[in-house]
């Protein structure tokens, strides 16, 4: 169905009509979303691009439909590992978001977000914390601090928070996010997964390799059920526990263990 509504926005773009060319622009970008879910970000970057140029064109460059191509064509580098490129997409996405949709808009906050994280992709995790923390501000004034998606800004300003070392806190959101993921998806949901091994890594860092490796333990499980064994951070998970099993000096245990 998609493929086939870019095909048909494909042959009204030949004709001057504005409403034509604004709909095959965002019939380009729901192509490109399809290909970025599947991992094809070449070619997904190119209709990004030209999404861009053609909402340029129609709306302005400071416009928020081209602040949304933008923030997709970013993506799309961003999964092709082009860092460099995407960062700028990225920021100037988010000015146009923020002066025309608000600081706390979703878009907004989505922007930041992806921001961030490639921000703590390249080190610049100081920076990183700060975009982290304006999107919890946010979502826990719009959503509240039982949402999934405040749990999640939680967990990510957790993670970030561990690569500053700054361990205390660190471990103390990743376990709100975990309470409210338990309550809200379960105690078997692959979020949970995640949001276990980012805590086991804090409390080894921290010196307790008891708690981690219980820790470990609970994430595996939840990886057996939620993820299944061929997942790559299932397979994450279980090199972990292993290496943490090995540096208590349980081998052979570690050696033993499978998923």
């Amino acid at each position: 169905a998609v493929e086939a509504a870019a095909t048909d926005a494909a042959a009204a773009a030949a004709t001057p009509d504005r409403d034509r060319q604004m709909s095959y622009a965002a019939a380009l970008l729901i192509r490109c979303e399809a290909l970025i879910y599947t991992g094809e970000y070449e070619e997904s970057e190119s209709l990004a691009a030209r999404a861009v140029e053609l909402y340029e064109q129609l709306r302005g460059r400071d416009s928020v439909e081209c602040a949304g191509a933008l923030h997709l064509r970013a993506s799309c580098l961003q999964g092709q590992g082009r860092v460099e490129e995407a960062l700028p997409l990225y920021r100037e996405a988010l000015a146009v978001r923020q002066e025309a949709l608000g600081a706390t808009h979703r878009h907004t906050t989505a922007t930041i977000t992806h921001l961030a994280m490639q921000l703590s992709y390249e080190g610049q995790h100081a920076e990183a914390e700060g975009l982290y923390r304006q999107v919890l501000e946010a979502h826990q004034r719009n959503l509240g601090a039982s949402h999934n998606l405040t749990a999640q800004a939680v967990s990510n300003l957790a993670g970030c928070l561990h690569e500053l070392g700054k361990l205390v806190e660190a471990e103390v959101l990743y376990r709100r996010a975990l309470d409210v993921y338990s309550d809200t998806v379960g105690p078997r949901h692959r979020q949970v997964a995640f949001t276990l091994v980012g805590l086991a890594a804090v409390v080894r860092e921290g010196g307790d390799l008891e708690a981690a490796e219980e820790l470990y333990r609970r994430a595996l499980d939840v990886c057996r059920t939620a993820l299944g064994p061929k997942h790559p951070h299932a397979q994450m998970t279980l090199g972990a526990l292993r290496d943490l099993l090995k540096e208590r000096g349980k081998g052979e245990e570690a050696d033993a263990l499978e998923l």
